[in-house]
């Protein structure tokens, strides 16, 4: 859309709104003048999890792994759960954290369980929010790479 390539930009967004919530407050802004905002500064978005996982993580490391393959053999059955495992759980818990109790009021917006498990070790910041740099962002990111990682496996 920024460069006016508004045809390719509409099929980009139609495929990952197939599979993916694109909430603002969740997602990076390529062209914006943050990386990121809050969900009351904007409401339309691309997920961080959809950038780092299927289909842009997969393509990542396959362009990784392709001079690599003769010497790489595939990812045995359970260590390619281990790899989908993260992002099962960071999406489940998200998805239902959303649907109980609602958007910005569920339990994974606070993190107030990871507050007393790291007994506040971080700042408010990291717990609290979807903003780049906290714990959500960081496991948004994190699940999204390994997920490609895994699949290429």
């Amino acid at each position: 859309m920024k460069w006016g390539w508004t045809l390719p930009a509409c099929w980009i967004y139609g495929f990952y709104a197939l599979v993916c919530h694109q909430l603002s407050q969740r997602s990076f802004f390529l062209f914006g003048l943050k990386l990121m905002y809050s969900l009351p500064e904007i409401q339309v978005a691309w997920s961080d999890r959809m950038v780092l996982c299927t289909p842009a993580s997969d393509f990542l490391f396959a362009w990784l792994w392709w001079p690599l393959r003769r010497k790489w053999r595939p990812l045995l059955g359970w260590v390619f759960v281990v790899f989908l495992a993260p992002l099962a759980l960071d999406g489940t818990t998200h998805l239902l954290s959303d649907l109980i109790l609602g958007v910005g009021l569920e339990f994974r917006y606070t993190n107030a369980w990871l507050v007393k498990l790291t007994n506040g070790a971080f700042p408010a910041t990291f717990y609290t929010g979807d903003a780049l740099g906290s714990f959500n962002s960081w496991m948004r990111l994190v699940s999204g790479l390994l997920f490609g990682l895994g699949v290429v496996g």
